[in-house]
């Protein structure tokens, strides 16, 4: 069993494609979360996988949660593994995850992390299409690389001797979480067709649609830019910030809105 979170699709992508190699089902943390379920039963050789999206250098605090929630019925030391899609550097993700799971009795053997195009387009600009083609392509390489160390239980860690610049990831990681999750500077413009997509799409529920705009009430989100990212008309914007700067969606987000 996979279960993965995800905004723009990297994360989906990469847990689906790894679950339908290795023959498991591949579940969505933002919908397990919105639903309430943390409850799952595991089989005796089933293989147990958590993929997400690097944030500020850590694990998402949607991810962080679930996982301190999670119950697994049967779970009796099956085999864990994880994957990180990110822009560049997981910082400390690897030793964060590890940590968190062996709270809840599980043992990480395995870690990689698995570059894909950046969609955090408040700070930064998506790559254009002919590079996320290449992305795409050495990315499909490393799933490959990934779902046989999977298929044969092999055990690799993450390892780093990063001295001053750990300091900067926990101090980044920490000012992202504590001021960077606020919903005040989201905002539909004229362009909002009311379709309700950023209301469906939000893991945390954060988003309403009313009279037919949406609306953000909660003071923090998941920051998975999934609503802005994902806006069939681009209508959402961060501030000023995302005037004019492509959006991202994996492929298999494409259309199928």
């Amino acid at each position: 069993m996979i279960f993965y979170f995800t905004g723009t699709g990297n994360s989906e992508y990469t847990a689906r494609k790894i679950a339908k190699n290795i023959g498991t089902d591949a579940v969505s943390i933002g919908e397990s979360v919105k639903a309430g379920t943390y409850s799952f039963n595991m089989s005796p050789g089933e293989s147990l996988g958590f993929v997400f999206p690097i944030y500020a250098w850590s694990v998402p605090e949607i991810v962080r949660q679930f996982v301190n929630k999670i119950e697994l019925t049967d779970y009796s030391g099956q085999y864990a593994f994880a994957v990180f899609t990110c822009g560049a550097s997981i910082g400390t993700a690897y030793v964060d995850l590890k940590k968190i799971m062996a709270d809840k009795g599980i043992d990480l053997k395995y870690a990689r992390d698995l570059v894909m195009p950046e969609n955090y387009i408040v700070m930064f600009k998506s790559a254009g299409p002919e590079k996320q083609e290449k992305i795409f392509a050495a990315a499909d390489e490393v799933i490959g690389e990934i779902t046989e160390a999977v298929k044969t239980k092999s055990e690799a860690t993450i390892t780093g001797n990063w001295g001053p610049t750990k300091m900067l990831y926990r101090v980044t990681n920490y000012l992202f979480s504590k001021y960077a999750l606020g919903t005040r500077k989201f905002h539909a413009t004229e362009a909002c067709v009311s379709c309700g997509l950023c209301e469906k799409n939000c893991p945390v529920s954060a988003i309403k649609m009313e009279e037919n705009n949406p609306k953000w009430l909660s003071d923090s989100c998941a920051k998975c830019m999934a609503c802005i990212n994902r806006c069939p008309s681009q209508a959402i914007e961060y501030g000023h910030v995302t005037k004019k700067r492509r959006r991202y969606v994996h492929p298999i987000y494409r259309n199928i809105e």
